[in-house]
């Protein structure tokens, strides 16, 4: 049995119910937990593009190219 939140007296510990990852939005080969608490293993395909950190179609970060940081 999968659990999704978790709570001790008043005080919410865990709360996945809002949730919104899909298995290919993880990277392949790397656990998630989804909004119905079920560990679930990523199908995504991530990859550098350049000096651009993608995921998808989507830019999500920077690379550092020596010591600069390039967005």
């Amino acid at each position: 049995m999968a659990i999704n939140k978790v709570q001790y007296g008043n005080t919410v510990l865990i709360d996945l119910t809002d949730t919104t990852a899909e298995a290919s939005d993880v990277l392949s080969g790397k656990y998630f937990y989804g909004k119905d608490g079920v560990k679930t293993l990523g199908t995504g395909t991530g990859g550098i593009d350049g000096d651009n950190l993608e995921y998808g179609l989507s830019l999500v970060g920077s690379a550092i190219v020596g010591s600069s940081v390039v967005s």
